[in-house]
């Protein structure tokens, strides 16, 4: 069975900065102690095939945007 949290999505301006400031300490700590690994890792994986986007032009009319 897979098991669900929810995250508060909304903050005050310093509750944001205080999950990012969380956020940066726990990535530079993770690139700290496992970066060679995480590299290593990375490079073993094999390359896939990236399959072909197309650009699609979209007629819009700008003037009557709904938002």
């Amino acid at each position: 069975m897979m098991r669900l949290s929810y995250l508060k999505t909304h903050w005050t301006p310093e509750e944001a900065y205080a999950y990012l400031s969380f956020l940066d300490d726990v990535r530079d700590t993770l690139w700290q102690t496992y970066g060679s690994d995480i590299m290593e890792h990375y490079h073993q994986q094999p390359v896939q095939d990236q399959p072909q986007t197309e650009q699609l032009l979209v007629d819009s009319d700008e003037d009557n945007i709904p938002f």
